[in-house]
Order: C-alpha cells, then sequence, then structure tokens
C-alpha cells in the first residue's frame, strides 16, 4: 500500500531471484530439480543473453539472445497490464 512496503516486500523476493536466475553463476550449475524454476525467470534469459553478448560475442541475430529479448517484451507487457489492472481496482 505504500512505497516503504513495496521495498520490505521486494529485499526478501530479489535475493532469491538472484541466487536462481544466473546472474552469480550459471543456471546449469544449479541442481537439475531447481533448473526448471530458474529458467521461468525473466532475469534468468536477460543473465544467460548478457553473458552470450559478452563471452560469446553474440548479436541480437543469434536465437538464444532474440529469445531473451521476446521473453523479457512479453514479461514486461504481462507486468504492466498487471499493474495497470491493480491501479484501476484501487480506483
Amino acid at each position: 500500500k505504500s512505497e516503504f512496503q513495496a521495498m520490505q516486500l521486494n529485499m526478501p523476493i530479489m535475493f532469491p531471484v538472484m541466487l536462481l536466475s544466473g546472474i552469480l553463476w550459471p543456471v546449469e550449475a544449479l541442481p537439475t530439480f531447481i533448473q526448471p524454476f530458474s529458467w521461468a525467470l525473466p532475469s534468468t534469459w536477460t543473465a544467460e543473453a548478457f553473458r552470450s553478448i559478452m563471452v560469446r560475442g553474440w548479436g541480437m541475430s543469434h536465437s538464444e539472445v532474440w529469445i531473451a529479448f521476446v521473453f523479457n517484451l512479453a514479461f514486461a507487457a504481462f507486468a504492466l497490464m498487471l499493474a495497470a489492472r491493480s491501479l484501476k481496482a484501487r480506483e
């Protein structure tokens, strides 16, 4: 309901997301039963695409980078629709 409450809720969520998303280490290094949950996170796709661009020298034309871009656009659209619906419900 307030900005402070949103920040309090965000902290315990963001730490596990960082651990699972491949930002700190590759997803392949995680236990196999956790990997499907990891791939469901938008930050995993972003981290993998960024790693591929920086380490492998891939560009936007490579399928892994392109898929990550589309996945993040879809997630952003979903989050925007959810936020708009939430704000509309408040009014």
